[in-house]
C-alpha cells in the first residue's frame, strides 16, 4: 500500500482524494462514501465538516489511524467493523466480529412491531428529568419484550430507548453476542430495563413459559419478517 510520505503536507482534501483513488483500484463499490466514512472516523469530523476543512492538515495520529483504516478497507473489511459502531434508528450500537452487523431492514422490523401494537404516543406520557426521560403518566401501558437471537442487542436497545415503559429480555446462545449486547445495554444506560441472558431459544425463560406459550404464534410470524432470522415477541402484562 503506497502512502503519502510523513514529511509531505497531508491535508484532508489530499488524503481524501488519495483514499478514493486507492479504494477504486481495490474494487470498492462506493469509494467516495467509504473514503468519507473512514476520514470522518479518523478525524472526528462529520462529512459536512470535512468539506469545509479541506485545507486542514491531518495530525500524525490522524494520519496513522487513517492509514490503518484504509488498509483494512482495502482488504474488504466492512466499514462498520472498522469504526466499531453503526447507527440504528435513533441510537448508535457497537458492533464486533462474529456478530451480525445490524441492517437497515432490521430497523423496519421495529417500526412494524410498534405500528402493530398501536401504542400511545410516548411524547404524551413522558417528561425530561435529571436522569433522562421519565414516565409521568400511569396510562402508558407496560410492554414486556423477548428478543430472541439478540446479536448486538440493537432491537432490544432500540425498543427500550424509544418506549420508556418497555422491559426487555434479550436472549442469545453465542458468547460473543451476549458480551456485545451487554456492552450496548451498558453504554446506552438501559440496564434497568434490559436483561441479557444466555439461552437456547426460550430455554432460559422456564418460569414464564405459560405466558410465552400463548404468544409463540406471534413469535413465529415476526421471525419470518426478519431477514436475520431473529424474532422479537411482544408480551403484554
Amino acid at each position: 500500500m503506497t502512502v503519502v510520505a510523513d514529511n509531505d503536507m497531508w491535508t484532508i482534501k489530499a488524503a481524501l482524494d488519495w483514499t478514493i483513488g486507492f479504494l477504486e483500484r481495490k474494487g470498492d463499490e462506493s469509494p467516495r462514501l467509504s473514503a468519507e466514512w473512514l476520514m470522518s472516523e479518523a478525524t472526528g469530523l462529520s462529512r459536512i465538516e470535512l468539506y469545509v476543512n479541506f485545507e486542514r492538515p491531518l495530525t500524525l495520529d490522524e494520519r496513522a489511524t487513517l492509514r490503518d483504516f484504509v488498509a483494512r478497507r482495502g482488504k474488504g473489511e466492512p466499514l462498520q467493523l472498522i469504526s466499531g459502531k453503526v447507527p440504528f434508528r435513533y441510537i448508535t450500537v457497537l458492533v464486533a466480529p462474529n456478530v451480525l452487523i445490524p441492517r437497515p431492514e432490521t430497523e423496519v422490523l421495529v417500526s412494524e412491531a410498534f405500528a402493530e401494537l398501536k401504542l400511545p404516543r410516548v411524547a404524551d406520557h413522558v417528561a425530561a428529568g435529571e436522569n433522562g426521560e421519565e414516565v409521568v403518566s400511569p396510562e402508558l401501558p407496560e410492554l414486556r419484550v423477548v428478543d430472541l437471537c439478540t446479536g448486538s442487542g440493537c432491537i432490544a436497545c432500540s425498543i427500550a430507548s424509544e418506549y420508556p415503559a418497555a422491559h426487555v429480555v434479550a436472549l442469545d446462545i453465542a458468547p460473543e453476542a451476549l458480551a456485545l449486547a451487554g456492552k450496548n445495554v451498558e453504554v446506552l444506560g438501559l440496564g434497568n430495563r434490559i436483561e441479557v441472558l444466555e439461552s437456547d431459544l426460550l430455554g432460559a425463560l422456564d418460569p414464564v413459559k405459560t405466558q410465552i406459550g400463548e404468544r409463540l404464534r406471534e413469535i413465529a410470524r415476526i421471525r419470518r419478517m426478519c431477514p436475520q432470522k431473529c424474532a422479537t415477541a411482544f408480551l403484554a402484562r
